[in-house]
């Protein structure tokens, strides 16, 4: 995964699961790949030092991963979203039903 790739990812993941984060590691996800800031700077407006914002952002990382880990709702939002697109463009009935199946089994 590059860079953009990750920032585009854990921005959808804080969408979906940032308000069960700590408020320090939401704000320290939000303002390193939103803000696109970087660790020292995000340091320096916190008054904290560089390594409890690395050790923050990677905490606040790894429970975004384990959230979806376990509630699946980004691949789940993607794969619909895939199949709308498909079905959009080509007309297709099967992406259609497939589409209609996930969400009757209750996404």
């Amino acid at each position: 995964m590059n860079k953009l790739q990750e920032t585009e990812y854990f921005v959808s993941l804080l969408d979906l699961y940032g308000d069960l984060l700590s408020i320090s590691q939401k704000t320290i996800l939000q303002e390193y790949y939103e803000f696109n800031l970087s660790l020292q700077e995000i340091s320096e407006n916190k008054h904290i030092s560089k390594s409890a914002a690395s050790d923050a952002l990677n905490k606040g990382k790894a429970k975004l991963e384990e959230l979806e880990k376990v509630l699946k709702l980004y691949k789940t939002k993607t794969t619909l979203v895939d199949l709308l697109d498909e079905y959009k463009k080509n007309k297709n009935e099967k992406a259609l039903l497939e589409l209609e199946r996930i969400i009757k089994d209750g996404i």
